[in-house]
C-alpha cells in the first residue's frame, strides 16, 4: 500500500531541483531532545574508552569490554558490526555513536509505548496515541500492526522496537543516498554513490541498490521522491526477511516451508505456492532468488491493481482504469479484459485483474513501456 508521503520526514521533491529542508518538527521533539543529549553523554563515555585502544576501526573486543555500555547496547553494537563486516566496511567511533543514538532512541519510545501497555503487545489505538513519535513512525508501526493483526497475531512490544529501528534505518539509508539533497533519487545517486552518513555504514546490499534502480528506471523521469524510495526499499527488505525465514537452509523454498511459514499473508503463500509448482513442473527448484523476484512481481500486481479499484469494492471499472495514473500496456491490457468480461455481462473483478496483468507482464513491465 502506498504510504502518504505529508508524513514522511523527508525534503519536498516539487519542483527539481529542491534544497534540502531539515526535517519536520513534530510531537516527537521532546524524545529526540531528551535522548540527543543522554546519549551524547554515553557517547562522550564511549570514546573516553575506545580512546584508551587502537583508532576506530572499532573491534569485536573493544566494544564487549566497554564497561560503561549494558548488554542490550553492547549486543546492538555487534550486530551493527556484523551488518559491516559483511558488507566490507568498518564500523568507526562516529558510526558507534549514530547507532547507540538511534537504538537508544527506540528503546526510550518502546517503553512509552510499554507504559500504555498491559499485556505486551502494541495495539492501534495505542499506536494512534503515541504523540511522542512523528506521524511517519506511527504510520509505520500501524501498517506492522496491521500486517500482524491480518495474520490473526498481535504486534509485540519488542517487534515494535524492531519496526522502528528498521523504519529509521531506511531512511538513513534514503538520505545519504540523496547526494546533491534535491529530495529526488536518480539513477546518479544509486550508480555514483555519495556521502558516508554516520550509522548508515552498511550501506546499501547490491541487491536492494538494484530493486532501487529498477524501481527509477520505471519512471519517466528517471528519479523518485524519498518518499517512494523509502517504501519501495522497505518493501524489498520485508521481502528478503520473509524469503530467508522460509528457505530450507540450502537456498530452495520446499512446499512444506512455504506451507508452515509465519509472517506470509495468505495471498503471498498460495502465490509462491504456485510459483513453486511451475517450477517443479520444469524440473528446477524454487531458490531464494526467485521466491524473491516472484514475490516482488506479485506485489506490484497487487500494488497496481489495488491503485486503480480506488472504491475498494472488489471490481475494476472502465472510470476508475481511465482515472488511474497507470502505463498504456497496463491500461490497454486491462482495458480488453474489461471488454471481454463486459460482453459477458459481468464486471472485471481485482482477482481477475491480477490473473490479467500477471499474464501480460511481459508487455508492460519493460521499462520503455512504462513510460507511457
Amino acid at each position: 500500500t502506498r504510504r502518504n508521503s505529508s508524513s514522511r520526514p523527508y525534503p519536498c521533491p516539487c519542483p527539481r531541483p529542491h534544497k534540502k529542508h531539515a526535517m519536520h518538527a513534530s510531537p516527537a521533539a521532546d524524545l529526540s531532545y531528551g535522548i540527543h543529549f543522554g546519549v551524547l553523554g554515553h557517547a562522550a563515555s564511549f570514546a573516553a574508552g575506545a580512546a584508551t585502544y587502537a583508532s576506530p576501526p572499532l573491534t569485536p573486543a573493544q566494544i564487549v569490554s566497554a564497561s560503561h555500555l549494558s548488554d542490550d547496547e553492547k549486543e546492538h553494537l555487534l550486530d551493527a558490526l556484523d551488518k559491516a563486516e559483511s558488507a566490507g566496511l568498518p564500523i568507526t567511533l562516529d558510526d558507534a555513536t549514530a547507532e547507540l543514538r538511534e537504538h537508544e532512541y527506540c528503546r526510550k519510545a518502546s517503553h512509552l509505548l510499554a507504559a500504555a501497555s498491559t499485556d505486551g503487545v502494541v495495539t492501534a489505538d495505542e499506536i494512534a496515541a503515541a504523540q511522542f513519535l512523528p506521524d511517519d513512525e506511527r504510520e509505520h508501526l500501524a501498517e506492522a500492526q496491521e500486517k500482524r493483526a491480518a495474520q490473526g497475531s498481535a504486534l509485540t512490544l519488542d517487534e515494535a522496537h524492531e519496526a522502528l529501528e528498521e523504519h529509521r534505518e531506511v531512511r538513513r539509508l534514503i538520505l545519504a543516498l540523496d547526494r546533491d539533497g534535491d529530495g529526488w533519487l536518480s539513477e546518479a545517486d544509486l550508480l555514483f554513490p555519495g556521502q558516508h552518513l554516520p550509522g548508515s555504514h552498511f550501506q546499501l546490499p547490491a541487491d536492494a541498490r538494484q530493486h532501487l534502480l529498477e524501481t527509477v528506471r520505471k519512471t519517466a523521469q528517471r528519479a523518485i521522491a524519498l518518499d517512494e524510495a523509502h517504501s519501495a526499499l522497505e518493501e524489498h527488505r520485508e521481502v528478503v526477511t520473509i524469503v530467508r525465514a522460509i528457505e530450507s537452509g540450502d537456498g530452495v523454498l520446499t512446499a512444506h516451508n512455504i506451507r508452515m511459514a509465519d509472517g506470509v499473508s495468505e495471498d503471498e503463500r498460495e502465490h509462491l505456492l504456485e510459483t513453486l509448482s511451475g517450477i517443479k513442473a520444469s524440473g528446477r527448484e524454487l531458490t531464494v532468488e526467485l521466491a524473491h523476484q516472484a514475490l516482488e512481481e506479485h506485489r506490484e500486481v497487487v500494488a497496481i491493481v489495488s491503485q486503480i479499484d480506488a472504491g475498494g469494492d472488489g471490481t475494476i471499472s472502465a472510470h476508475n482504469l481511465a482515472a488511474a495514473e497507470v502505463n498504456t500496456a497496463v491500461r490497454q491490457c486491462l482495458g480488453r479484459a474489461l471488454e471481454a468480461w463486459a460482453a459477458r455481462g459481468a464486471q472485471l473483478s481485482t482477482d481477475e485483474a491480477h490473473r490479467v496483468l500477471e499474464g501480460c507482464r511481459h508487455l508492460w513491465s519493460d521499462d520503455e513501456q512504462l513510460k507511457g
